[in-house]
């Protein structure tokens, strides 16, 4: 017996086969606060950013934390803004877009917008957005612009671009929710997939295009089973290789579900087709792009912003097979407020989580998938750093079993979700001596313009490390129809690649499934656009000797800027980038041609906002009836309900609040404010009623109330806001 039971203690602890499992290590390097944010750069450093409640020894001021990897070396700022509910972005120039986030983790939501340049390792400050918006998604386009889209609350879409910072698009404001998952697809919009963080999902999956409109997708056979416009703190992600353009939904929800599915966007009518689920229910978790084509998921729990019900076993899908396999277990649990990255090296590095006791993690741990450890890595061993699409370029290696190049997106992670991540395949044809001659697809919405890093992978699946690439494409400024560039041979080493591409006449173009010479579709372009960009960084001078860098205020920043950063500032022009003459494409791929009108659209996206009023409605009908009835009881209740929130939320639904938490806790103290007013100023004219001030309460709610109805159905009470009225003047 006792032996028996010795070797089944000694099998309990023995670690998995790494090359079966992979293999999870603890770093000696710790935090200063969760990371909730991380983006990983080209020069090979992780950017993190706070996110999440700041307990047992985290720091509360907004800051931000660059890591080494390779060296182990770290350098702290201390901004002038907290991003902890915030996003970002990298840009094709390198530099990361930072915006939203709130004011050292309270409710007040903050509009600051920065720049992140990783070769001067200095902060830049541009424009703010234009209107205040918590846990915004930014999702990158094309063209280079950036969208900022969600928070909770009826927001409208906000455009980053180069030459002129930030602006509003022209189309209806939406109920969207917190970070709404994103993906840029091959025609050019984005598809929302009906995951978000929190704060409710006011809108079902469909397609958000690059002027704003966003077109609801229909129903098909098997998407109700999920149930995805009702997920959230699940994932979203685009299966490598992108040109196949299928995206899969999983996890989220609460309790959370394991239950997955696969949304087929490549022909003109959208598809749902159901995946194996995954081994457990999860939601808060990660999800990682490999070079090998198979997804990382990491981390989660089994309940709502976890508790004690993290799991940290991981899973690895295989597209190819459609299976899930488990990892070696991790040694820290990853909740809410958590992030995972791929690495340039083949690892995936996990920092971050918080959870409902106010527990912060401030730990980092690596995991080395199995592909590590099943046998020499193949290498790079010459390959130019900018690459044109649709122009050939070469590739040594000195080994010569190849499977694949892989162009993958570097991460840029908001509280679990990255909408830029993905794997493109790069089609090629072996030389003699160790020679590789490869070609990019010329789709700027296939591989958006920017920084990549390229893996060879071989027939075992092993990837070699990464080598840091720069996509740029040429500036076009007339439509140049259906271009084409052909090697001579086939590529049996590419997968099927059958999707439909617009011609000029919006006609699909089928590209042939199987042993397709190498060919790229040029779509439609929009008029080159001026691509001068203002940059700012500081004098010389500094008036403190403070580790951070000086940050720089653009002219047409609206917000002051803090005491502690009043360095002085200079303005100095950057240098002409030709990637954002690069256009998208005034034609959209055959699945987005769904799209209606913008006025048709308006119409279907301005749906009625019923919760609001009818809380308030609600409320003041029971505090009326509780006036008549003389049951005190009901009484207690009905005041405590009415007198605690629904004059505030009568009011507060009229200034476009952007949160639940914070829209309540406004609400709390608004009507908090007007009932000491009112009886302050009741008092004062020595005619104290309380009945007398309940009737004005009354009045004051059911007004605002009926504001609101009237908002949701026209845009404002009397018909035109002047947000409108401006537009319509522009």
């Amino acid at each position: 017996m006792a032996v028996t039971l010795g070797v089944q203690a000694r099998a309990a602890t023995m670690p998995p086969d790494p090359a079966d499992k992979g293999l999870w290590e603890v770093l000696d390097h710790r935090l200063p606060f969760p990371g909730a944010h991380a983006v990983l750069l080209p020069t090979g450093k992780v950017l993190f950013l706070p996110g999440g409640p700041k307990q047992n020894g985290a720091r509360h001021a907004g800051s931000a934390y660059l890591w080494d990897p390779d060296h182990g070396n770290c350098k702290t700022w201390d901004l002038p803004v907290d991003f902890s509910l915030g996003s970002q972005r990298m840009l094709p120039d390198g530099r990361v877009l930072l915006t939203g986030g709130s004011k050292e983790a309270s409710a007040i939501r903050i509009k600051q917008s920065y720049l992140f340049d990783p070769s001067a390792e200095e902060w830049l400050r541009v424009n703010d957005l234009p209107e205040r918006g918590p846990c915004p998604t930014l999702v990158e386009l094309g063209d280079g612009r950036v969208l900022a889209v969600g928070g909770a609350g009826r927001n409208p879409v906000h455009v980053y671009e180069k030459s002129n910072g930030w602006s509003t698009v022209p189309s209806p404001a939406l109920n969207w929710p917190l970070y709404p998952q994103l993906t840029l697809l091959g025609g050019g919009s984005a598809l929302y997939s009906g995951q978000h963080f929190g704060g409710g999902a006011g809108l079902s999956r469909g397609l958000l295009n690059p002027d704003g409109y966003f077109t609801e997708l229909p129903e098909v056979a098997g998407s109700s089973d999920v149930a995805l416009g009702l997920r959230e703190q699940g994932a979203t992600v685009l299966l490598p290789p992108a040109q196949d353009q299928q995206v899969m939904v999983f996890g989220g929800g609460a309790p959370p579900r394991s239950e997955a599915q696969i949304l087929d966007l490549s022909q003109f009518g959208p598809s749902v087709r159901p995946a194996l689920p995954l081994k457990r229910g999860r939601a808060n978790f990660n999800a990682v792009l490999l070079p090998d084509r198979t997804i990382l998921i990491c981390g989660g729990s089994s309940s709502h912003e976890g508790g004690q019900t993290a799991a940290t076993d991981g899973e690895i899908y295989d597209p190819s097979t459609g299976v899930w396999t488990t990892t070696a277990p991790a040694q820290v649990p990853r909740m809410a407020h958590s992030s995972a990255l791929l690495l340039d090296d083949g690892r995936v590095i996990t920092a971050g989580s918080t959870n409902v006791l106010g527990y912060s993690e401030l730990r980092i741990e690596v995991f080395s998938p199995p592909y590590l450890f099943r046998g020499k890595r193949p290498t790079i061993a010459e390959i130019s750093p900018e690459i044109v699409p649709g122009m050939p370029f070469r590739v040594r290696t000195t080994d010569s079993d190849i499977r694949w190049l892989n162009l993958v997106r570097p991460a840029a992670v908001s509280h679990g979700f990255d909408s830029g991540q993905r794997v493109v395949d790069v089609p090629f044809e072996s030389r003699a001596g160790g020679l590789l001659e490869a070609l990019v697809p010329n789709s700027p919405n296939i591989a958006p313009p920017g920084w990549y890093m390229l893996f060879l992978v071989n027939h075992k699946g092993i990837p070699s490390p990464g080598k840091w690439v720069r996509l740029t494409y040429p500036p076009r400024s007339r439509p140049s129809g259906l271009g084409e560039v052909t090697l001579n041979g086939t590529a049996p080493s590419r997968g099927k690649h059958s999707f439909p591409e617009p011609d000029i006449t919006g006609d699909p173009v089928e590209r042939p499934a199987e042993n397709h010479k190498f060919r790229t579709a040029v779509t439609l372009d929009r008029p080159e656009q001026d691509d001068n960009l203002p940059r700012f960084s500081r004098d010389d001078e500094k008036e403190d000797a403070s580790p951070i860098t000086s940050f720089v205020e653009s002219p047409v920043a609206e917000t002051a800027r803090d005491d502690e950063t009043r360095n002085r500032l200079t303005l100095v022009q950057d240098e002409a980038d030709p990637l954002t003459s690069q256009d998208l494409g005034s034609t959209t791929r055959t699945v987005a041609s769904a799209l209606q009108d913008p006025p048709l659209a308006s119409l279907v996206e301005h749906r009625y906002s019923w919760g609001r009023p009818a809380l308030v409605i609600a409320s003041s009908g029971l505090l009326a009836l509780a006036m008549v009835q003389e049951l005190p009881f009901l009484q207690a209740a009905a005041a405590f309900l009415f007198l605690l929130f629904a004059p505030g939320m009568a009011l507060v639904g009229l200034f476009r609040p952007s949160g639940w938490a914070s829209e309540l806790a406004l609400a709390i103290g608004l009507s908090i404010g007007l009932e000491t007013f009112l009886t302050i100023g009741m008092l004062y004219l020595g005619n104290w009623s309380a009945e007398a001030s309940l009737v004005v309460l009354l009045s004051v709610s059911l007004a605002g109330a009926t504001a609101q109805l009237f908002r949701a159905a026209f845009g404002s009470p009397g018909g035109l806001s002047v947000r409108r009225l401006r537009q319509v003047r522009a």
